[in-house]
């Protein structure tokens, strides 16, 4: 019989931020700050509306831009590039190497064809207009900071009989755990995302837990008796979710980022 525990969602919160490292720390100082700055992005007229957007050697993935209905396609056989030189301040800045930044004001939709295999780190993060996206069942991994901080979020529709790929965390004693995980911060504060919704039932199947800060800010509630494949929660996974008061955890579940008592 496997032993329960519950406990707020502000006390593993909190366990979870004071047992981190200091490297950890550093790498979280992003997740934490409320000091966001707010990118208005300019179209110039003569700005491209389509173009490449796969890795290296992979220029058949393709992005088009429609103006008109404010959707965004990512199409073609292959995985995405990664965007991850971008921090929150860098949205829409120089820094920001994502073909589509002078649209990220104007899009409303993300269409992932069939076919794509990748979402690349950051490519859809801080798109202040953004309410709609999919996710494939081509794709074959997803990247950190996927959707963070798209503020206006409601509705992510992910591929009947999706398979979530497996990444890696590793805790302040060196641990490292492997499995099926939602990346870290994929929908850290989409504050509309979830809103009526249970966690477990618009979650894949496949996912058997949830990285740092990859739902925290949403609307879900959560069923943790119900999601009988839970394995793995890392820090502020959770964190100020205002429809979650509560965690039932059992003991064979891990926590992320913690030191050994």
């Amino acid at each position: 019989m496997r032993l329960k525990r519950v406990i707020s969602a502000a006390l593993a919160v909190s366990m979870a931020v004071s047992m981190m490292p200091a490297t950890a720390v550093s790498a979280f100082a992003e997740e934490t700050s409320t000091n966001t700055a707010v990118t208005t992005t300019t179209v110039n007229e003569n700005a491209p509306t389509s173009g490449d957007c796969g890795v290296e050697g992979h220029e058949e993935v393709k992005w088009a831009y429609d103006e008109s209905t404010k959707v965004l396609t990512i199409s073609g056989n292959g995985p995405m590039a990664d965007y991850e030189g971008i921090d929150d301040t860098d949205v829409g800045t120089e820094k920001d190497l994502r073909p589509w930044k002078p649209y990220l004001d104007q899009i409303t939709e993300v269409h992932i064809a069939e076919g794509v295999t990748a979402i690349g780190n950051s490519a859809f993060r801080g798109m202040k207009a953004l309410k709609k996206a999919n996710i494939p069942a081509s794709i074959r991994d997803l990247g950190d900071y996927i959707f963070r901080y798209d503020e206006a979020l409601e509705e992510v529709i992910w591929a009947e009989g999706f398979e979530a790929a497996e990444t890696t965390d590793v805790d302040s004693n060196q641990n490292v755990y492997t499995g099926k995980y939602l990346p870290t911060s994929m929908f850290d504060y989409c504050y509309e995302l979830g809103n009526g919704k249970e966690l477990t039932e618009w979650l894949p199947k496949s996912f058997e837990g949830i990285g740092c800060a990859a739902v925290r800010g949403t609307q879900f509630t959560v069923d943790f008796d119900h999601w009988s494949n839970l394995k793995y929660i890392g820090a502020y996974a959770f964190s100020t979710m205002p429809n979650l008061e509560s965690f039932t955890l059992t003991d064979d579940i891990k926590f992320g980022l913690r030191k050994n008592s």
